[in-house]
């Protein structure tokens, strides 16, 4: 492979290891420093009034959680744009284009709930005690944007951990497997939050070693140059 051609697929594996270990930064950021809001009611159901009081009252480490989040999925992005211009040889279980374009699609599709947080929750947090529907709506396609763009991340990040050693970096084949078994796990939870199943925060250990193997992919295929004509 020529020097330059090396040069930009080596920028591909950085922009994807940097973006998959603030992602997994953000995540335990959210565990250790956001937390779940308390529910008022007896009962213990956390209802839309607990979650606005929660945010209102952790909004700044929320907007820093979600900006960092938002550098996140733009590396992942970029750097999946590039690397799904590696070549498919007989050692590539699933071709390359495949996974990489699903991480991508799932990295885009995520980065559009973030100027509804960002942008959306500041103004709907101070009509809430008048109209709290807008909260509701823009809560509502947040979480269907969270589960959907994260399921198809978790299911191209799978997808990329099974490419052939000669695409991701000559990593281990135990390495490998554990990154895809856990991005199935992730995949599945998306998928059972899209239903109600909430289990993020059984979910989250999973999600951070899967996300600190990703960096590793990533770092992998930095440094391995990502040959994809070998």
């Amino acid at each position: 492979m020529e020097a330059n051609q090396a040069r930009i697929f080596r920028w591909g594996g950085c922009a994807l290891g940097i973006g998959a270990a603030i992602y997994g930064l953000a995540i335990v950021a959210y565990v250790l420093l956001y937390g779940q809001p308390d529910a008022a009611n007896p009962d213990g159901i956390v209802t839309l009034s607990d979650r606005v009081r929660h945010l209102e009252a952790n909004w700044n480490i929320a907007e820093a959680m979600w900006w960092f989040e938002t550098v996140a999925v733009l590396l992942l992005a970029f750097g999946s744009f590039i690397l799904q211009h590696q070549a498919c040889d007989q050692h590539n279980k699933v071709p390359p284009r495949i996974a990489w374009l699903t991480v991508a699609i799932g990295s885009i599709f995520l980065f559009m709930k973030y100027p509804l947080m960002l942008g959306g929750y500041p103004e709907a947090i101070g009509f809430f005690e008048n109209e709290p529907g807008l909260m509701a709506v823009l809560n509502s396609v947040a979480f269907f944007i969270f589960y959907v763009g994260n399921a198809v991340l978790f299911l191209g990040l799978g997808m990329a951990f099974t490419l052939g050693s000669t695409t991701t970096g000559g990593m281990r084949s135990w390495v490998t497997t554990t990154g895809a078994v856990l991005c199935l796990v992730g995949l599945v939870g998306m998928i059972g939050g899209l239903f109600g199943i909430g289990a993020m925060m059984v979910l989250a250990p999973f999600g951070v070693i899967a996300t600190i193997l990703s960096s590793y992919l990533g770092y992998s295929i930095w440094r391995a140059g990502a040959r994809p004509d070998q």
